[in-house]
């Protein structure tokens, strides 16, 4: 996977428990169909690591169980964490507003930054 340099490095708190990278498209659409059957997630989080990193904000987004972890899985994650952080929901149907969501967020934190043209 390429990642931007500036992300290179960080730690990883959610990770697929498919070996996808392994797998055909065929094998993949099985296996993410018979865990949806039995209810099972497709991620899995380093709760641990996720406590040790203590964040005051998590970006996820609730719109397809198969994106990311759910909306259920990550509601149930901040039971176990001991500070409660902000969750910025992002819908992906509604880009732009998700765009501008994350602005806004970065803007009443002092941490937004034009574009570079």
């Amino acid at each position: 996977m390429r990642l931007p340099p500036a992300v290179k490095g960080k730690p990883i708190v959610v990770r697929a428990v498919l070996p996808i990278e392994q797998m055909s498209q065929d094998e993949i659409d099985v296996a993410v169909a018979q865990r949806m059957r039995e209810g099972l997630s497709l991620y899995q989080v380093d709760e641990e690591l996720l406590g040790k990193l203590d964040p005051d904000l998590i970006l996820t987004q609730d719109l397809c169980q198969v994106c990311a972890p759910s909306g259920n899985e990550v509601a149930q994650l901040l039971q176990l964490l001991p500070r409660k952080p902000q969750i910025l929901w992002l819908r992906p149907d509604r880009w732009r507003r998700s765009l501008r969501t994350c602005a806004s967020w970065a803007r009443q934190r002092n941490a937004y930054r034009k574009p570079k043209n």
